[in-house]
């Protein structure tokens, strides 16, 4: 199995179903609900919007899709079959032991991605941009298997996990839906 390196992630394809920011997670608020004053109160006017950035250290992910939908193929350039993986908790078992051999003591879990708004002034989104994705991907109804090493090495693109034959737990399938 192949998971990339967040902070190569928006570099692998040539589209924007892929080119989201993986490590940093960007919301703002509009500057007329701000107020900024000196120490003296006097207040300082707002030119724009005031932009507040989260982020994290790198990690490895394999983004994944919960949902059949035949536009993934078309959000997704180039591609043309999927792996339909059969019960996360499985799937989640056999990735997570095949980290655990590549990086002894590494953090790895199988979690739903929060989509936000990065406009929203009411929500009160968890700060931790691996949760995270802007909701102009919430078509895409993401699940991500991440994998945190806890060495600081620097980051390779990608790594290949040996997770065993996967047919007890995937099928191939392509864009028709027709199975390989």
């Amino acid at each position: 199995m192949r998971l990339g390196s967040a902070t190569f992630y928006a570099q692998m394809e040539n589209d924007a179903a892929r080119q989201d920011d993986e490590v940093t997670k960007t919301s703002y608020l509009p500057g007329e609900y701000a107020r900024v004053a000196t120490m003296a109160g006097r207040e300082i006017p707002i030119i724009g919007d005031i932009t507040r950035k989260t982020s994290t250290s790198n990690y490895y992910l394999l983004c994944l899709s919960s949902e059949w939908d035949p536009q993934l193929f078309t959000a997704f350039k180039g591609a043309d079959s999927c792996l339909l993986m059969k019960g996360w908790e499985r799937v989640r078992k056999r990735l997570s032991g095949a980290c655990e051999k590549a990086f002894p003591g590494c953090i790895s879990s199988l979690i739903p991605v929060h989509y936000f708004d990065p406009y929203d002034l009411t929500a009160r989104e968890p700060s931790i941009p691996i949760l995270l994705k802007d909701f102009r991907f919430a078509y895409q109804q993401e699940w991500r298997f991440i994998c945190v090493p806890q060495n600081h090495e620097a980051p390779k693109p990608a790594i290949y996990l040996n997770a065993g034959r996967l047919t007890d737990i995937a099928e191939l399938f392509d864009s028709t839906w027709g199975s390989r």
